[in-house]
């Protein structure tokens, strides 16, 4: 008779299977009850049998069946294996320091799949970064940011260029950043500029689904020195003009009172003023950021502009390459040559101006000194932050706390904007300021 009267004891079941046969019971007593079940065998659930001499052995073995049953539902207890429960109680272990972090074995598991997709499609950093340059150029990004971009990943892949992408961590990243900082003297300012270039490389990884977060996004910045900034005297850019010949003066100028960067002033022709409406114009093509944008000509620049004007078709910072030069560029393809040639005015422009500089000396000097003093002269005159910001290529939503009260003489204001570049050293008519006193009409 079976043990659970209201059960039809069959293989299915989980009860007791008394077995019959007198004579083989008499031979094997230790096979006197049968409990069948289901066990993971070649990825597969197969059914199983085990023998009980007493029968409260049999009852414990499907007590304990059934308990996992009902933990884990009838058909996955099916294809649980001995071995596949003991590994599972291992990773639960191992995860027993992560439990505070909401850790679950479903976690660990869906992370280890994703990370091995990953892994799967996954490119070194060298072909990632190779292929993140490919996507910005096509992009049409100016050829300065395109070649910061370059050369930062170029860097960084001196380091880590065989490794797969899927491995860098915000560990890796800011190891290599501290690295090249120690290494290279960098300043704070520079530290974050490497950073950011690096965290459009990753959010390029990431878009292209190589990676599954930005591990430069993670690694913080480092504080900026907070110093005030500090604009050139108008006596020390007279003495700065009076030194350089007719070219470089020209791009100083230009520079100076218009607020365009060293490199947006080395790609200018003279097509690109319009002299309707008294403005140089930076196309996207000439901007360091590949949007338009217009800057106003102030009168003392305009005229000397018109005195040294050329045709439009020519550049305004005009640099005569030697023969090895041109032999050298000559040979690249058309769009290399080109940003190869670019990058050589630019450098020449900024070496002629420092040679010029140091011929003026002494000059009290601070990086981007030109284009802060234009800014920060422009904004005292017209007290028109997002009109300057625009015009200078500035973020319009710090513009004003950047250059607020930087100026506090206006008369070096009026001063900066009454220098002659064509006769830098000839005296301004300074006015004294007095303040408008409103008068009473006579009664």
């Amino acid at each position: 008779m079976s043990p659970h009267p209201s059960i039809r004891p069959t293989k299915k079941n989980l009860v007791p299977i008394k077995q019959k046969g007198k004579q083989l019971l008499a031979l094997r007593p230790d096979r006197k009850w049968a409990v069948y079940f289901y066990e993971q065998k070649d990825g597969r659930p197969t059914l199983r049998r085990k023998f009980f001499r007493e029968q409260a052995m049999a009852e414990e073995f499907c007590m304990i069946k059934r308990a996992e049953q009902n933990n884990l539902g009838a058909v996955n207890a099916m294809g649980l294996s001995d071995g596949l429960k003991q590994e599972a109680l291992a990773c639960w272990r191992k995860l027993e320091p992560l439990r505070h972090l909401g850790a679950t074995l479903t976690k660990a598991v869906d992370y280890y799949i994703k990370d091995a997709g990953l892994a799967a499609k996954s490119k070194t950093v060298a072909e990632a970064a190779a292929a993140c340059v490919d996507a910005k150029r096509r992009k049409n990004l100016s050829l300065g940011h395109l070649k910061r971009i370059r050369q930062t990943l170029e860097q960084f892949c001196k380091t880590h260029g065989k490794a797969p992408i899927s491995t860098m961590k915000a560990a890796t990243v800011k190891a290599w950043l501290e690295a090249y900082a120690e290494k290279h003297d960098l300043n704070e300012v520079s530290y974050n500029a490497k950073k950011r270039y690096l965290s459009l490389f990753f959010g390029y990884c990431v878009d292209s689904d190589l990676l599954e977060s930005n591990p430069a996004d993670k690694v913080e910045a480092r504080e900026e020195d907070g110093r005030r900034k500090r604009v050139m005297r108008p006596a020390d850019l007279r003495k700065w003009l009076a030194a350089s010949s007719p070219a470089v003066r020209t791009a100083i100028s230009i520079q100076a009172f218009c607020g365009c960067r060293t490199a947006e002033v080395a790609r200018l022709r003279w097509a690109d003023i319009n002299w309707k409406d008294a403005k140089v114009v930076l196309e996207a093509d000439i901007a360091k950021i590949p949007s338009r944008r217009s800057s106003p000509i102030p009168p003392n620049l305009f005229a000397y502009l018109m005195k040294v004007r050329k045709e439009d078709d020519r550049l305004i910072w005009e640099a005569e390459q030697d023969a090895e030069t041109r032999a050298r560029y000559q040979s690249k393809p058309p769009k290399e040559r080109a940003a190869m040639l670019d990058e050589w005015r630019i450098h020449n422009l900024v070496v002629a101006m420092t040679e010029a500089r140091e011929a003026a000396a002494p000059i009290e000097w601070q990086r981007n000194a030109l284009r802060v003093s234009a800014a920060s002269y422009w904004f005292d005159k017209t007290k028109d932050g997002a009109a300057t910001a625009s015009a200078m290529g500035h973020d319009p939503d710090t513009f004003e706390d950047n250059y607020k009260d930087i100026i506090r003489e206006s008369d070096m204001t009026r001063e900066w904007f009454e220098i002659d570049p064509a006769d830098p050293m000839k005296a301004a008519k300074v006015i004294p300021f007095r303040p408008k006193v409103k008068r009473r009409s006579a009664q």
